[in-house]
């Protein structure tokens, strides 16, 4: 077993709690879908996933690429009906729909409530049009879960729309209460997306969570950054921020030239 400062590596927790659990009650939800997601992204196989989209649906995505829409997800020999798909990528990297290299995120649950996909109920698909080794989010997820900071994990998988091949595509976990569950006690808390690099100042969109609705955690956070006087600035933000992990997720940000 390898221990990295006071955190276990992420398989073996996963590992420890299910061995654990089938020795003494059997497994838990949270621990099936430990077992499940971290098997899937153990980087043992390249997957082979097939999209299928209907011409009417595609025809959505043109209008309105970031709108969810309808698909099937083919993976080995399952199948995964009203699967909720839209593309995705930012400045330099979203290509549309009749792109050769279009990008996609994908919802298990959007459509049909709490199911999963080898335990997560979101996924990415990266088209990594900006990244010719296929590693850079990789190798840059296993430093920081390695330095205790919580990040997506990656494999890889072979992608088809409509019996058109897309190629090799970076299969990146998705930012959901399943990801939260593997690094946090509670999951209720708000989750923000920041939309093209929104502020901590400005309205985010609320992912998911059951905090306040006004942005008031978010105005807390904003307001002790921007206390005036040095010394009580630390201590408002230690009441808002768990600064050890905050800081150390810096430090990761300067040490990958990110």
């Amino acid at each position: 077993m390898k221990r990295l400062g006071n955190h276990w590596s992420l398989p073996v927790i996963c590992l420890v709690s299910a061995l654990t659990s089938q020795v003494v009650l059997g497994l838990t939800a949270k621990q099936r879908n430990c077992q499940a997601s971290g098997a899937f992204f153990s980087n043992a196989v390249v997957y082979e996933i097939r999209l299928e989209i209907t011409a009417d649906d595609l025809a959505r995505l043109r209008k309105d690429p970031r709108k969810f829409v309808r698909a099937t997800l083919r993976e080995g020999a399952e199948t995964y009906p009203e699967v909720g798909l839209h593309l995705k990528g930012a400045a330099g990297s979203f290509r549309g729909i009749d792109d050769p290299r279009p990008g996609f995120t994908l919802s298990f649950s959007k459509f049909e409530s709490k199911r999963k996909f080898h335990g997560t109920r979101k996924i990415h698909l990266n088209n990594v049009v900006q990244d010719a080794s296929y590693l850079n989010e990789n190798l840059a997820g296993e430093l920081f879960r390695a330095a205790g900071v919580p990040a997506a994990r990656i494999t890889y998988a072979m992608v088809e729309l409509n019996d058109r091949k897309l190629g090799l595509y970076v299969l990146k976990e998705g930012i959901s209460q399943d990801f939260l569950a593997l690094y946090f006690k509670k999951t209720n808390g708000n989750l923000y997306d920041m939309e093209g690099g929104r502020e901590v100042t400005e309205q985010m969109k609320r992912e998911s969570g059951s905090g306040p609705a006004d942005w008031a955690d978010l105005k807390a956070v904003a307001a002790a950054a921007q206390e005036a006087d040095l010394v009580k600035r630390w201590q408002r933000l230690d009441q808002v921020v768990e600064l050890n992990r905050f800081i150390t997720f810096m430090a990761m940000e300067m040490i990958t030239c990110h």
